[in-house]
């Protein structure tokens, strides 16, 4: 009796250590999925452009929309009216009422590959070229001083099986010194 009350506890205790999980870096992991009530802070005046209503960031700097590297981590921040004139966010903290994960198809062409060394000098296409997908991580902003400031996106596109969303890490070296992200707690 003593014997099966040993190996009972034995086993149970096994048991218990077996499913204990591991901690999720927070800055690191892209299993951690920031939580509303995380803070943005806008750092300095930022200009939306006349008749946009985004700007795109990437490597600490306000990015033209064709010189942005798609697949490495940028976000864009956006305001919800598009106006005639460019528009002024001021510093500020923005609270993250809602944050959603999703993804988005951005690119599914034929892959194109230059043919060299043969006698037939063209162009072959492949017919299976695999899509790309836009990872988003998007915080919807609020703040009592600036309504018109409707959320942050962060994401970068990836082709499967890499298929993993920005990392507060990213996020934060993607901000620079224009943005701080603050995590509750």
């Amino acid at each position: 009796m003593n014997r099966n009350a040993l190996v009972t506890f034995a086993l149970g205790t096994l048991l218990i250590l077996g499913c204990e999980s591991t901690p999720v870096d927070r800055e690191s992991s892209t299993a951690f999925k920031i939580p509303a009530g995380t803070k943005l802070v806008v750092n300095q005046e930022l200009i939306i452009p006349a008749e946009t209503a985004s700007i795109l960031i990437q490597d600490g700097k306000v990015a033209a929309g064709k010189k942005v590297r798609h697949y490495h981590p940028h976000c864009r921040l956006e305001v919800r009216d598009r106006k005639e004139q460019p528009q002024s966010v001021q510093p500020d903290t923005f609270v993250a009422v809602k944050v959603l994960d999703f993804y988005e198809v951005v690119l599914a062409r034929p892959l194109q590959v230059a043919q060299l060394g043969t006698t037939d000098q063209g162009i072959m296409v492949a017919q299976d070229a695999s899509p790309s997908f836009n990872y988003i991580t998007e915080l919807r902003l609020e703040s009592e001083s600036q309504p018109n400031v409707s959320r942050l996106q962060c994401m970068k596109w990836n082709v499967p099986p890499d298929s993993d969303y920005v990392t507060v890490e990213e996020i934060r070296a993607v901000l620079g010194d224009l943005m701080t992200i603050e995590l509750p707690g």
